[in-house]
Order: structure tokens, then C-alpha cells, then sequence
């Protein structure tokens, strides 16, 4: 939000603050996250998972869908697969459900993430009529919940 508010600012020198509000508030009723731990190993240490769950999790390969709904992390769909397989399914839904817009789409990851995977990603968001897609280290919040090799996405609905 912070970012895409920054460029509208550049490109609307003649506003307000009122008119920035406006825009500023649109840009956070339309916006949207998503990310994918690789392992829960992170949620069981917060206390947000239990061992037995986070084992069984491990055993089947799920890799729950962890979204940014009111200000609050809410587990969504739980993706059953090896990592570099679900984060195709989980943009898939992301866009899809979510209405986003193929402007401009941010993807962010932790520590650990496999580097040569993020060329992948953009061909496949390209594919998919995404237009620009921005990069950039998940933050505190998401690195804290997704532990090492989490993946995540990032939009705005469209108007």
C-alpha cells in the first residue's frame, strides 16, 4: 500500500490530503495477501499449531494458506504437495478468488526460499496476464509466521 500510495502521489502532485485519504483508503479495502509456510515448524513454536498437527501436516505435505483478512492472519485452504508445486495453485486461487488486478502483483519470500524459483514464478504470473510483478523480503509479521522458505503474494482487487 505504502509503495503504490507513494507513486500516486508522484503522479497526482495536485492533491490534497483529502484526496490522498481517499485514495490511500481505497488501496486498503482493495488490497489482498496471501502466503505459504514451507513447513509449520514456525506456527507450532508461536503456539498457533499443535506438534501432532504440524507431524501430520509434515506427513501428507499440506501447506496451509495463510491469509491477511481485517488486520488479522486467518488459515485459509490447506494445499496438499511439495512446496515449489502449491505456491502455483495457491496464485492461481489468489488471483481467481480474489478478483486481483493484472497491473501489478507483489510476491515476497523468506529466508530460504529457493532463489531460482522466483524466475518461475514470474513467467508463470506473466502467463497469466500479470502485467508487472515486483519482488521484495517478507516483513517481520510474515517472516515470524512463515519461518524459513515461506512464500507470499500480494494485489489489489480490481476496480
Amino acid at each position: 500500500v505504502l509503495v503504490r500510495m507513494a507513486e500516486l502521489l508522484r503522479e497526482h502532485p495536485e492533491w490534497g490530503i483529502d484526496e490522498a485519504v481517499t485514495a490511500a483508503k481505497d488501496l486498503i479495502a482493495r488490497g489482498h495477501m496471501s502466503f505459504i509456510p514451507k513447513t509449520l515448524a514456525f506456527l507450532v513454536a508461536g503456539g498457533r499449531v499443535s506438534n501432532a498437527k504440524a507431524l501430520l501436516a509434515g506427513v501428507l505435505l499440506l501447506h496451509p494458506c495463510i491469509e491477511a483478512k481485517d488486520g488479522r492472519l486467518v488459515a485459509g485452504k490447506n494445499y496438499r504437495g511439495k512446496m515449489n508445486r502449491v505456491i502455483y495453485k495457491m496464485m492461481d486461487d489468489f488471483l481467481v478468488n480474489n478478483a486481483i488486478a493484472k497491473d501489478e502483483v507483489w510476491c515476497c519470500t523468506t529466508v530460504g526460499f529457493e532463489e531460482g524459483m522466483k524466475t518461475e514464478v514470474e513467467e508463470y504470473l506473466h502467463n497469466q496476464g500479470v502485467e508487472k510483478v515486483r519482488w521484495s523480503q517478507c516483513g517481520g509479521v510474515i517472516t515470524t509466521h512463515g519461518g524459513p522458505g515461506a512464500f507470499g503474494i500480494a494485489g489489489f482487487r480490481a476496480k
